[in-house]
């Protein structure tokens, strides 16, 4: 995209309006007709004059909208310029004024407040099937004093950044699909370039492409966006035969109006592990850059979906009306088996053996509060029936066999294939805890 910085060139004349009665009315004169309210008596006037030109003259904006505030925050003249009339004039009483101007090539995607609706937070959205496209802003303060020339600069800066390309390099060949998704990004501007305190948000998603060497997923949207509200959630949708794993991540930094951001991920390790990534970010003026590395301090636990990898966690059930969700470790922990007591689940050194074992497993990071806990029979069946968490056995068909809850009391389970149908049938006891082994897979509740 082509750089541009617009300037106002304000020049301000003072003019008299006497009469021997005092009642004369303010005369108003624009290239463009400006729409004006009085709202002091027209004893001191002053012309206001607002122009536009850049570095040449070429560069003046092809729409321009100049909205004037009076102190009492009512919009008193609404001015616009083109290319053809890169000026325009109003008549003003004296006082102190403060300008809310916008421009670009073109304004018609956007929802521009009328003069007598105005006010310095009216909003600036995109209409029904439009897209962003290069939108300059800027406000600044006027004083216009009677009988005194004025000129005032202001410079409008690009409100919008750009995506410009998403590249993740080393990808498996087991991936068929990487999707991103980035935000929360606003979709509204208020008239003084500021962003809306609640609301007006949305997130990107952007389809990654498999490249020619088979292991680079790139795309290059070139896509203008609003900043994003505080620092974005970037997160990373991952398609294999195995099913959709999702990884979310708070990026250190926010998207910042005027300028390019490019995303680069790489994988590290294999799929189900954590990601490193960077990212570098470059102001269309003057080159700036910053880094991040996605770890274990950058979890986010969002957009869950049941029966998928988060991070790393299995997801076993979630409850999406209440954002609440149970995560299954990482892996199976250890524990220490009792030195005495029954092989069963009347000995209660079997259940606080396990407990202590569980209680110095860390929550995952980003979590800030819960205690790992055994699972129930049913969550336990869940992940037993998925490959990816317990593989079945290679010879027998027998999953491993795990520790949980059922009906108050401790108990073991595994799958078991039916002699006739060989249909995995679920198991449980609650003796012979040592032999064959017994894994302890806890799990987590937590609010997301």
């Amino acid at each position: 995209m082509k750089n541009k910085v617009f300037y106002f060139g304000m020049f301000v004349c003072g003019l008299m309006a006497l009469s021997s009665c005092g009642n004369d009315d303010l005369v108003e004169s624009s290239s463009l007709s400006p729409s004006f309210d009085s709202e002091t008596p027209a004893s001191s006037e002053a012309t206001l004059t607002v122009g536009t030109r850049g570095d040449d003259p070429a560069s003046a904006p092809a729409n321009g909208r100049i909205y004037v505030f009076s102190s009492t925050g009512k919009c008193v003249s609404l001015l616009s310029t083109d290319t053809s009339n890169p000026t325009a004039s109003a008549k003003l009483p004296s006082g102190t004024y403060t300008i809310c101007a916008l421009g670009g090539s073109d304004l018609s995607p956007y929802t521009l407040p009328d003069r007598v609706d105005a006010t310095a937070a009216s909003l600036i959205t995109l209409k029904s099937g439009e897209q962003l496209n290069e939108l300059f802003m800027a406000t600044q303060s006027v004083t216009l004093e009677e009988g005194i020339d004025q000129t005032a600069n202001i410079e409008l800066t690009r409100t919008v950044a750009c995506i410009d390309d998403i590249t993740i390099t080393q990808v498996p060949a087991t991936v068929s699909a990487i999707s991103v998704e980035i935000g929360e990004l606003y979709t509204a501007v208020q008239l003084n370039g500021s962003f809306p305190a609640a609301g007006y948000t949305e997130t990107v998603t952007v389809a990654l492409e498999q490249q020619a060497d088979n292991t680079t997923w790139k795309a290059s949207p070139d896509k203008l966006v609003f900043p994003s509200k505080g620092n974005p959630t970037l997160t990373m949708t991952i398609t294999t035969a195995d099913g959709t794993d999702s990884y979310s991540f708070e990026l250190e930094s926010a998207i910042q109006a005027n300028k390019h951001a490019t995303f680069t991920g790489q994988y590290q390790v294999p799929i189900g592990a954590e990601l490193q990534c960077t990212m570098t970010t470059t102001d269309w003026d003057e080159p700036q850059s910053l880094g991040y590395d996605i770890d274990a301090d950058h979890e986010v636990f969002k957009n869950l979906t049941q029966g998928t990898f988060h991070n790393g966690y299995y997801v076993v059930s979630l409850d999406a009306s209440a954002r609440t969700a149970v995560l299954l470790a990482k892996e199976e922990i250890h524990y220490d088996k009792p030195s005495s007591g029954d092989d069963n689940n009347t000995n209660p050194l079997w259940l606080q053996s396990l407990t202590t074992a569980m209680s110095s497993l860390a929550l995952p990071t980003g979590i800030a509060s819960g205690t790992w806990r055994l699972p129930t029979l049913a969550e336990a069946d869940i992940f037993l029936r998925d490959t990816r968490v317990a593989p079945l056995g290679p010879t027998s068909g027998m999953t491993d066999t795990f520790f949980c809850t059922h009906d108050g009391a401790l108990k073991w389970t595994c799958l078991y294939p039916n002699a006739t149908t060989s249909v995995l049938e679920q198991h449980k006891g609650t003796t012979g805890f040592s032999n064959p082994p017994v894994y302890l897979r806890p799990v987590l509740d937590i609010t997301y």
